[in-house]
């Protein structure tokens, strides 16, 4: 569920121990749109800007960004602005057009908006989505020649999608960037070789599902909430170095 606010966010962050956060700025009726307005400059915009300064939280990035066909305007106002003034250091976006030549033209056009903000553009693939594999990522990453673009790897997809640890390690060694992975809290999902994070209240539980040593290799070095629910579970990212 994404009823939490980014006020609300921040504080159990900090409660729990996190040192970093991202944050659902908006959304696409398609994705869900989140019941409150941080785009503007008002009192929720402000509050989460006071509670990141009180208690020492940084932001990591912002969502959530999608490309579809239908909607042409795939930046809101002040999501940018909102995104630098936040601290934010990546924003990340799916594509849902069925053209691969529509789909770069906009995230070049993204990733040059996003460019005097200081901001990085993750692109995140899905079987679902336009760009459907790891591969096809960094394939569109590697065709936009911005230096502030850059591959998401949520596992949920990147298992749905076939990907085993060992093509992350490839897709690094081509020299394409994949600046963080982040994961679901569902242990249900079949994860084969992969890696599951998830937290219950504030108690953080890590469980790998997967080779030890494939794990180290991703070189974690922190971990932060993305999402809360109203039941108390929490969807939890990991940061790589470099990232």
């Amino acid at each position: 569920m994404l009823d939490t606010t980014p006020p609300e966010l921040v504080a159990v962050a900090a409660a729990a121990g996190f040192r970093t956060i991202g944050i659902r700025l908006t959304a696409t009726p398609s994705v869900g749109v989140p019941p409150y307005d941080i785009l503007s400059d008002g009192p929720l915009l402000r509050e989460t800007l006071r509670r990141l300064a009180d208690t020492g939280v940084s932001v990591l990035d912002t969502e959530f960004l999608r490309f579809e066909p239908e909607y042409p305007v795939g930046v809101p106002d002040g999501f940018l602005e909102v995104s630098a003034r936040l601290g934010a250091r990546n924003v990340l976006v799916m594509s849902a057009e069925p053209e691969e030549t529509r789909t770069l033209e906009r995230f070049c056009e993204l990733c040059d908006r996003a460019a005097p903000y200081g901001l990085h553009v993750g692109l995140e693939f899905a079987v679902y989505t336009g760009v459907r594999t790891l591969a096809h990522a960094a394939h569109v990453v590697a065709r936009s020649k911005r230096s502030n673009a850059s591959v998401l790897v949520d596992a949920l997809h990147f298992s749905r999608s076939g990907g085993l640890p060992a093509h992350i390690a490839q897709v690094d060694q081509a020299g394409h960037r994949v600046r963080r992975r982040w994961v679901h809290p569902d242990p249900a999902v079949p994860v084969g070789n992969h890696s599951w994070v998830y937290a219950l209240g504030k108690q953080l539980a890590i469980t790998l599902v997967c080779n030890l040593q494939a794990f180290h290799e991703l070189c974690v070095v922190d971990a932060y909430p993305c999402k809360i629910s109203k039941s108390g579970q929490h969807q939890v990212g990991i940061r790589i170095k470099g990232s």
